[in-house]
């Protein structure tokens, strides 16, 4: 998996705004 980027304060959770973290996977290195 590669790190892509933060999507900062993108959810809001337990009333907080929290950040999701973005990974991919190109279909050539995907084993499944």
């Amino acid at each position: 998996f590669v790190h892509e980027g933060t999507k900062r304060d993108d959810d809001f959770v337990d009333g907080e705004y929290v950040d999701r973290e973005v990974y991919a996977v190109l279909r050539e290195e995907w084993s499944g």
